[in-house]
């Protein structure tokens, strides 16, 4: 006698399609959380090194780091100065092609309105529009305008001061850049790998900053990227207990049976699964291979297009196979 669960399991692919989306999914889950957990420790890594080493040089070169404080810091200031000034000319340049396409537009509808004889109302509204979007286009470009005065201005001074001080502590910036790179030779391999320069000690702070700042953005995207995988896995138990409901209600109806029907064993049940793939697996843990392009590009939402796809063409050709073999026995 033919097993029921297996002939509903045949006749029905829904189900071994949401149980293969489960399972690729607690896979992502763990190759994700593997990755998660090996970027913190990388950041805890760069961070005990870089504290352990910046205190060090601090303490070896006290004397010339502390002349050449007020150099580094005022190059700070003119590279952020630089910077600003770069976007200051950029929302300029953005403000002055909005103005003259405003202007543009203005003059076009009063053409338009001059050209009519009738009073047109909506000709009207929108010359009035226009006439403000280009006073305010005309107050965008000059605020930009100013800022980027006033920023070229404290640029250009801060560049002078920024020269005069080299010329006075040249030989403490020397002395703090040549011992600094002396102590790179020793330095780690995380930050051999990450090929860090051989630079002074200012310099040497603001590129271990970037880097903790990478990692950081590196753990987001990896925590976003597994609340996004745990997202899906959830919408498929979902699935398979709403799919597990439909199917007990077809076999009720079909054998009037009053017995509860589950197309998962008692040892496969929703709850045994979702217990399951609730923690991480030491083997996929212990994967060295990870690929980042397939999995950049999955598509983590609803549903799994893939999989919906080949669900609706397989339930399309049952439903044929099913009409055929029906006016076949009526023949």
């Amino acid at each position: 006698m033919d097993d029921p669960q297996g002939i509903l399991l045949n006749t029905d692919p829904r189900v071994q399609v949401e149980l293969e989306n489960l399972n690729t999914s607690n896979e992502f889950i763990n190759k994700l959380e593997f990755e998660l957990e090996k970027a913190r420790n990388e950041f805890n890594n760069l961070l005990s090194d870089s504290v352990i080493k910046i205190e060090a040089l601090s303490k070896k070169l006290s004397r010339s780091i502390s002349k050449a404080r007020p150099y580094y810091e005022a190059k700070a200031e003119a590279d952020e100065l630089h910077l600003k000034a770069q976007k200051e000319a950029c929302r300029f340049e953005q403000a002055t092609i909005d103005h003259c396409n405003a202007k543009e537009i203005n003059q076009s509808i009063e053409l338009a309105l001059n050209n009519n004889n009738d009073c047109d109302t909506q000709l009207e509204r929108l010359l009035t529009k226009s006439a403000e979007d280009v006073n305010r286009a005309e107050l965008e470009r000059s605020a930009a305008e100013y800022n980027h005065r006033i920023t070229s201005t404290k640029f250009s001074q801060t560049e002078e001061k920024l020269s005069k001080l080299h010329n006075q502590l040249k030989r403490s910036i020397v002395k703090a850049s040549m011992e600094t790179r002396r102590n790179y030779l020793e330095f780690n391999n995380y930050a051999n790998q990450q090929r860090i320069q051989l630079l002074p000690y200012f310099e040497m702070k603001i590129q271990f900053n970037q880097m903790l700042e990478e990692q950081i953005e590196k753990i987001h995207s990896y925590e976003i990227r597994v609340n996004k995988a745990k997202q899906n896995y959830t919408k498929t138990l979902e699935r398979l207990d709403e799919l597990n409901n439909q199917i007990y209600e077809k076999d009720h109806l079909r054998n009037g049976s009053n017995e509860p029907y589950s197309f998962l064993s008692s040892k496969d049940s929703i709850d045994d699964i979702r217990q399951d793939h609730h923690t991480i697996h030491d083997d996929a843990n212990t994967r060295n291979v990870f690929d980042h392009t397939i999995l950049d590009n999955l598509i983590l939402n609803d549903d799994i297009d893939v999989n919906l796809n080949r669900l609706r063409f397989e339930l399309k050709q049952n439903d044929r196979n099913q009409c055929e073999n029906s006016s076949s026995q009526n023949h």
